[in-house]
């Protein structure tokens, strides 16, 4: 492990690591435009190995969107599994879903939207928690996932059913080798049939990749885009089933169709730059996958996806509770870093693995925001007392009633940098070099918030 930097992003987060000579960037602020030019002024010039996007929100997307828009390249980009329940629907079918999205909004029940949904992610934590808790009595062997918020229209719950298949992306290669017909001509046979499997797993990834082709294409892209501003007409001036709450639901198809955007831009620009795209699912109680020194924490990396209604599918890849945390360690596990992006760490994998580590960095979840404060109690019987906690904001009044961070976040023992401090108006790169005995911050400034 060689180097970790705080970019500087004007708002959101943005995290660069060296380790085992291979290089991340873990989420990219919210500036599509500005990027680049932050990554220069950090001494990050070189295209990265690795892109991963712990979650939808556009102060962590935005500027992995402006990375591919600026021409630069990566080996491979790690997405939320999430995204794949109807990213295929999405790019081949773009009027149907905004239909089914907007049918969706249209019905949630009129005493939900008063009393419990406000936003996107809101609605995404909120299905979180129910799936969670209803996941021993789901069908595994079922396509699709029963919807979960509340809905005025009983035949909501059926409409699920008329979604195709999962969609799949890409598929670990099958042995194909058929039992022996004879043992006479064993070897013989062993030589056919390995020609023909290899013949075979190449035909069907070429048949793979032209799909894809067609799927990700700029085309398929615009269509969407195209469609989406089209039908982003206000539910006031609609005519709708339920008046009630029609700002509300507005508000919430626009939030739907500009996470829509995002998603569908960063996908597309990944798999058209030639990268490998990999994807990983939030699990409350599993992990796996990644690299031997980069692993998820509170996901699995999956081949298909189950299928959801458009806004359910939608809210999930906004919900905090379900962003993505890895964790990264050199060969010995002498040195990491915790990417906490901005979950809340309401997963139950143990944290045990971070007593191992000597010399941890730790990235503040949500920014220090005071929703988040239950992750320090958690972290705290496995973390040393050298661990240096990092975190990434964007310039706050001092007349903010819910500053960042939060008195938790501000009271902990341990050492702080902060890209900006509360109050304060000049941003720094927090520039944090490892070497034997541990982390050095490099023209780096304390915490002073």
């Amino acid at each position: 492990m060689n180097k970790f930097i705080a970019v500087k992003v004007g708002k959101g987060d943005s995290f660069y690591l060296e380790n085992m000579e291979v290089s991340f960037l873990v989420d990219g602020g919210a500036s599509k435009n500005q990027l680049p030019t932050l990554l220069s002024s950090a001494s990050i010039s070189n295209d990265v190995d690795i892109l991963v996007c712990t979650h939808s929100d556009e102060d962590h997307v935005n500027g992995l969107i402006g990375y591919f828009e600026n021409s630069k390249k990566c080996q491979e980009v790690w997405l939320p599994g999430s995204w794949m329940s109807r990213l295929e629907d999405m790019l081949d079918r773009p009027k149907d879903f905004i239909r089914e999205l907007y049918e969706n909004i249209d019905d949630l029940d009129e005493n939900f939207l008063l009393d419990s949904a406000n936003t996107l992610e809101e609605m995404g934590d909120i299905i979180s928690q129910r799936s969670n808790f209803s996941d021993k009595k789901k069908d595994d062997n079922s396509n699709i996932i029963p919807p979960t918020l509340p809905y005025k229209n009983e035949e909501m719950k059926f409409k699920i059913e008329s979604l195709q298949d999962e969609s799949s992306y890409i598929k670990p290669k099958e042995n194909k080798e058929e039992s022996e017909e004879s043992e006479e001509s064993e070897e013989s046979e062993e030589s056919e049939e390995s020609e023909e499997s290899e013949e075979s797993e190449e035909s069907e990834e070429s048949e793979e990749s032209l799909k894809n082709k067609k799927l990700y294409s700029q085309d398929n892209l615009s269509q969407f885009i195209n469609e989406a501003n089209f039908a982003t007409v206000p539910f006031i001036y609609r005519k709708t089933s339920h008046q009630i709450n029609s700002s509300k639901r507005d508000d919430i198809f626009k939030s739907s169709i500009n996470a829509t955007k995002k998603i569908l831009q960063l996908a597309t620009l990944a798999y058209n730059s030639g990268a490998t795209v990999r994807w990983f699912e939030y699990s409350e109680t599993e992990s796996g996958g990644g690299m031997k020194y980069f692993k998820p924490v509170n996901s699995i990396e999956i081949f298909k996806a189950k299928k959801r209604l458009a806004l359910e599918f939608l809210c999930l890849t906004k919900a905090n509770v379900e962003s993505l945390v890895f964790y990264a360690c050199n060969e010995d596990d002498t040195a990491g870093v915790l990417f906490c992006a901005d979950s809340n760490f309401s997963f139950q994998q143990p944290l045990n693995f971070l007593s191992n580590c000597q010399n941890l960095v730790v990235t503040a979840p949500h920014h220090g925001a005071e929703a988040n404060k239950i992750v320090y109690q958690k972290l705290a019987p496995y973390i040393p007392l050298n661990t240096i906690f990092v975190r990434s904001d964007t310039r706050q009044s001092k007349n903010k009633k819910k500053p960042r961070p939060c008195v938790d976040y501000r009271n902990l023992i341990y050492s702080k940098y902060c890209t900006i401090c509360y109050g304060q108006e000049i941003k720094q790169n927090i520039i944090l070099n490892y070497r034997t005995g541990g982390w050095s911050p490099d023209k780096t400034t304390d915490c002073i918030c």
